[in-house]
């Protein structure tokens, strides 16, 4: 198989290795282009639902996650201090054999997905080659890198960000909006369940209208604060301010006597304040091209479900383009066919999803304890926020016992 058979794939982020992983998977010759020097290890999206884990499974890279990850049986909400509901994840257990979420940071992911790639002779690794512009003829893809090179391919995988220079480079617009409430994220080393034993690795806390996000990793607690808008980054990451803040989350539950000192217990490992936007891609293909996660969609990060949307981008895109591949000289239908699923999934599921997930304040509570006394209603809502409604057309998930 000569050069202008291989697939290029822009990216080294969890979705550009997971399309690279299932290409190869398939037989495919494939060449992948990350602009760093290695795969990014920054703490950013964590949160693994159900059919991502089964993606992952099937191509061989769910291992670490599986093994090494925290895994999340249910949810729990508690109201000025005490547990007001508590949502069970195993009500899932016949629509997939991993009921629950997983959390596991996607830097590790990708680790293990390179550590794959690394060992598969079709498979070439491209570090420090920034993109500087793609052109998709009638039977090629031409890439030309910063440094001057030419690559060429049947077909690329443009998985490269947000900021994505292959979507900029095929005059795709990206157009949305910022939201305009930033994160203030804090990691501590602590077991916060020494103050709420009734804690899930997912918990809400309600305070009035405001609630605090905790999510548990394997080695470290996440709380996540929503800024107000007149808040400034330094004023958030201020040492003194973040104290009082544990103060006034954990006093509710440890009394008011001395939530001062109680927080003072807690080693803070890693603090960051950050921002989100909701933008979406005017069309995920250009010829030969693909593009796939953050490159065609960004939303916020409550529920965890723009990094999967993304994986199963790559996951459909892979699918499409082995379809092409043997398709000959018309591979136009399952190109069309991808670009058109995928665009509707993250127009009519994701961006309405994600917006009703930070939108609600308290009524969502009421909306929770509503839903755990019918348990239909709950599962239905779960089949929703576990993304197991938004599946590819090329996925089957397989009911059985999970292996792990």
């Amino acid at each position: 198989m000569g050069d202008e058979q291989r697939i290029l794939v822009a990216g080294a982020g969890p979705v550009g290795l997971t399309a690279a992983l299932a290409l190869s998977r398939a037989g495919m010759k494939v060449a992948l282009f990350e602009r760093r020097d290695s795969a990014n290890q920054t703490s950013l999206a964590s949160t693994f639902h159900s059919p991502t884990i089964e993606m992952l499974e099937d191509l061989g890279a769910a291992r670490g996650l599986l093994r090494h990850g925290q895994q999340v049986p249910a949810i729990s909400y508690f109201d000025q201090g005490r547990l007001a509901v508590r949502l069970d994840m195993s009500l899932l257990a016949a629509q997939t054999r991993h009921p629950g979420r997983w959390h596991y940071e996607q830097g590790r992911l990708c680790l293990d997905i390179l550590t794959l790639l690394r060992g598969m002779p079709n498979v070439a690794l491209h570090f420090g080659a920034p993109v500087k512009a793609v052109t998709t003829l009638a039977d090629t893809v031409e890439l030309q890198l910063e440094n001057g090179t030419v690559e060429r391919g049947a077909f690329m995988v443009a998985a490269d960000g947000a900021r994505s220079t292959v979507r900029e480079s095929l005059g795709i617009s990206f157009e949305g909006i910022d939201y305009p409430a930033r994160v203030l994220r804090i990691m501590t080393s602590a077991d916060l369940r020494r103050f709420l034993p009734q804690a899930e690795p997912i918990s809400y806390l309600y305070c009035g209208e405001r609630s605090v996000s905790l999510l548990k990793m394997p080695d470290v607690w996440r709380i996540v604060y929503r800024l107000g808008t007149d808040e400034s980054a330094e004023s958030a990451l201020d040492d003194a301010r973040i104290r009082q803040r544990l103060a006034d989350t954990f006093g509710p539950f440890i009394g008011a006597a001395a939530p001062s000192a109680a927080a003072a217990q807690l080693p803070v490992t890693y603090k960051d304040v950050y921002s989100a936007s909701r933008r979406v891609a005017g069309a995920w293909r250009a010829g030969r091209v693909l593009l796939a996660g953050d490159a065609v969609h960004v939303t916020n990060t409550r529920g965890g479900m723009n990094m999967n949307c993304g994986i199963h981008d790559a996951v459909a895109a892979a699918h499409a383009i082995v379809n092409a591949m043997h398709a000959g000289a018309d591979p136009d239908a399952p190109l069309q066919a991808y670009a058109a699923e995928r665009a509707g999934v993250a127009r009519e599921q994701l961006i309405p999803r994600t917006d009703g997930n930070i939108s609600a304040g308290r009524t969502r509570l009421e909306q929770m304890q509503s839903l755990a006394a019918d348990p239909a209603a709950l599962t239905a809502y779960l089949t929703r926020a576990s993304m197991l409604d938004m599946l590819p057309a090329c996925h089957q998930p397989r009911h059985r016992e999970s292996t792990h």
